[in-house]
């Protein structure tokens, strides 16, 4: 009689744990199959970008508050010799374009060959490249910027270098020259005797140059600054890093919002 209970026991706790272990698989695994037999493939798209974008476009996509910003580690092994070579590369693909826009100005074309030689001899203090994505009159745009900065000091003193170009279409958007010395030759600086008259006209000639090169108008608040010491030009009225990731208050800048983006306003005259 007692083995028929002790058999009885091993028997029903043997059924109790066939039943915890597996009726819970066997519930669950019908449920999944029940699932797989009503699965609906969809597929999603994305409206495809305009990333060869235009001078205003871009004017527009930086002063927006909406765009996206995005950073790339693309150079973030900067110091290794192959993208040191790399980055050289990069920014000399947007020389040809830029000496072209040129050339009948000494100034310019001077100080390009000067931030050219500069950017290959020494290291760069900064490289960002920055992709910025958003909406221009209903339609998706994105570029992809690499701004770069050198810093060349010794004891003669220090010089300032930087270049913000497109990826892509390789226009340059932003560009410092103000090396330790006069940009300029000593027989050019004879030449034209420091005469303020000849500085007002080459500044003139930038400006007249950077419209069409950037081909946008006139009226633009682009900022140019041009002397036989120093060489800059910006497409925007205030540099890179004060937009970089909506970091600015566009309308304090002069800037007012209008159903197709932003447009200067006339609270500040830029240039």
């Amino acid at each position: 009689m007692n083995k028929i209970k002790y058999a009885l026991c091993i028997f029903i706790a043997a059924t109790v744990t066939c039943a915890v272990v597996f009726l819970p698989y066997l519930y669950y695994s019908s449920i999944d199959k029940r699932d797989i037999n009503n699965y609906v493939t969809e597929s999603y798209s994305f409206e495809s970008k305009n990333d060869n974008i235009t001078s205003e476009e871009l004017i527009s996509l930086l002063s927006s508050d909406e765009a996206i910003w995005l950073e790339s580690n693309t150079y973030s092994m900067y110091y290794d010799g192959k993208q040191f070579n790399d980055l050289l590369d990069e920014i000399d693909s947007a020389q040809p374009l830029l000496k072209s826009a040129f050339n009948d100005n000494e100034l310019a074309n001077m100080a390009i060959e000067k931030f050219y030689e500069v950017a290959s001899q020494i290291s760069a203090y900064k490289v960002q490249e920055v992709t910025v994505n958003g909406e221009i009159n209903g339609s998706p745009i994105s570029v992809t910027l690499l701004d770069v900065v050198y810093s060349d000091f010794s004891e003669n003193g220090a010089g300032e270098f930087e270049i913000l170009m497109d990826k892509k279409t390789k226009i340059v958007y932003e560009f410092k020259c103000t090396p330790k010395e006069p940009i300029v030759q000593d027989d050019f600086i004879d030449e034209h005797d420091l005469n303020e008259t000849v500085e007002q006209n080459l500044r003139e000639q930038t400006c007249f140059a950077l419209c069409d090169y950037w081909g946008i108008e006139g009226e633009h608040n682009y900022n140019v600054e041009t002397s036989f010491y120093s060489f800059y030009f910006n497409i925007m009225p205030l540099a890179f890093t004060d937009y970089e990731f909506n970091n600015y208050n566009s309308i304090m800048y002069g800037y007012d919002k209008t159903d197709s983006g932003y447009e200067i306003s006339e609270k500040n005259n830029y240039y």
